[in-house]
């Protein structure tokens, strides 16, 4: 199996640049760990590798854990299951993501440089150029600011609002067993 050289990047920092040597026999679950210590990001982030083609439409995801994949969706897998090198054998057409905000849909790309990595056994981080994307700050009070832009203030006071429809006399299930089975 070939040892690939990949590129790390972010269109957020032109500047930060990262180089991780990864072997290909690894589970992708290692190159998961190199990327983390990238950013420093927190260890059981929920994060996700995202193959697209070029229109952007997913045709791979790998996801931490069992338990997140949908197995009906035809193109979820477990990380656990997947090695680097099925993970990077995509075609040249499609491109690589590695998820580490679902929230704010923010991730890093992975381009392969190369896959004659000399054999340093397994998967790391060998260099970083800049500041990789950091997550962002809940302590921060601006945090959720952006989230909120477009709720109007008086949203419950308006005259449209009716609030008999949220008193436990005319909201229940009974009177609604056609939306809830």
């Amino acid at each position: 199996m070939p040892n690939y050289r990949l590129l790390i990047s972010s269109n957020e920092d032109k500047s930060f640049r990262a180089i991780v040597v990864a072997n290909g026999n690894d589970k992708t679950t290692k190159l998961m760990e190199a990327l983390l210590q990238i950013g420093s990001y927190p260890e059981g982030l929920l994060c996700s590798f995202l193959i697209c083609d070029e229109n952007g439409i997913p045709i791979l995801e790998l996801l931490p854990d069992e338990s997140f994949v949908d197995v009906d969706s035809g193109y979820q897998k477990d990380m656990k299951d997947v090695s680097i090198n099925e993970l990077l054998s995509f075609d040249q057409e499609h491109y690589c993501f590695f998820i580490f905000d679902f929230l704010n849909e923010r991730g890093l790309s992975i381009m392969v440089l190369d896959d004659k990595a000399p054999a340093e056994g397994t998967t790391s981080l060998i260099d970083i150029t800049g500041t990789a994307p950091q997550l962002e700050d809940p302590e921060n009070p601006d945090f959720l600011d952006s989230t909120w832009d477009n709720i109007d203030d008086d949203f419950l006071e308006g005259d449209d609002f009716e609030e008999e429809f949220f008193d436990e006399e005319n909201f229940s299930t009974d009177d609604n067993d056609d939306y809830f089975n």
